[in-house]
């Protein structure tokens, strides 16, 4: 597989993060995407079907609610 360019998306200084996995799929080179708020929710967001991690959906309060949820056994 010859490897392309990473698509005009991504900005010139965070192309060279990317690398090619397959002839359509992009991903990151490093773990990179832990570090970067932006590159953590861009990675999640160019993937098919989109998503979102959830701790990007919780604050605080949201996620100890959640947890307390998770231990009700009707959940």
């Amino acid at each position: 597989m010859k490897e392309q360019n990473p698509p005009r998306i991504f900005s010139p200084s965070q192309r060279k993060l990317w690398r090619q996995a397959e002839p359509s799929i992009w991903t990151l080179k490093t773990d990179q995407s832990n570090k970067d708020l932006s590159l953590s929710i861009l990675r999640t967001l160019l993937d098919q079907p989109r998503w979102l991690e959830p701790r990007y959906l919780y604050d605080e309060r949201g996620s100890r609610l959640f947890e307390r949820i998770c231990e009700l056994p009707e959940y």
